[in-house]
């Protein structure tokens, strides 16, 4: 019968220990930092809600032929994307609860101030709300949808593609689940209130808005 060799078994517990424990580290010090960029871009995005407010209250009377652009737009693409970091890593509900709630006010108020400004001065915008839910058991095509708007957000500038949690109890997005009648039959793609049901392919989603995929075909 051998003798166990107790020092080899413990150097290798402490080695395994010690490779644990670093990652760990390494992952909550990733989280944190991902945690922080949130707050400091939510900062911004703020002020510059603040800066569209006094843009609203003078397009009465500045001239359409001014360029207006959203300032919030890649603030509000780079908080959905640390958003959506921070889900995925099963963040404490309240802390989702709370940076969701007010992801989704951002987005409400940029929707009021384009649609604002396509009104006032006709300008090409097309608004698309998206429906979701992290629940598998809710939706098993929501992560599908998302990649599919996510391309048509970035081929066509003039469309707008706002995110809501279809469970996320707040006035705005209860508001706009009334106003279209909404049932929970995720995911849900309102396309310029057009209210489409489960999965949707990109020509689905473009056909609507009269726009084209800007895809290349492949020609022999």
């Amino acid at each position: 019968m051998h003798d166990i060799d107790w020092k080899k078994y413990g150097l290798v517990f402490f080695i395994t220990a010690t490779i644990f424990l670093i990652a760990f580290f390494v992952s909550t010090l990733f989280y944190n930092k991902r945690l922080d960029e949130f707050g400091a871009i939510e900062n911004r995005v703020s002020l510059n809600f603040l800066a569209l407010e006094i843009e609203a209250d003078l397009l009465s009377e500045l001239s359409c032929d001014e360029e207006y652009v959203s300032l919030t737009v890649s603030d509000l693409e780079a908080l959905g994307d640390r958003l959506s970091y921070l889900e995925s890593k099963n963040t404490d509900k309240e802390t989702i609860h709370a940076l969701k709630t007010q992801y989704s006010l951002f987005e409400l108020k940029d929707y009021l101030f384009l649609k604002q400004l396509k009104a006032r001065c006709g300008e090409d915008l097309h608004f698309i709300f998206y429906f979701y839910s992290n629940e598998a058991t809710d939706c098993k095509e929501c992560d599908k949808q998302g990649y599919v708007l996510e391309k048509i957000r970035k081929e066509h500038p003039s469309v707008r593609v706002y995110s809501f949690d279809y469970n996320l109890e707040i006035p705005g997005i209860n508001t706009l689940k009334r106003f279209y009648g909404l049932k929970k039959e995720l995911p849900i793609v309102v396309v310029d209130r057009q209210v489409l049901y489960g999965f949707q392919d990109e020509n689905a989603i473009l056909s609507p808005m009269g726009l084209k995929s800007s895809r290349k075909e492949i020609t022999n």
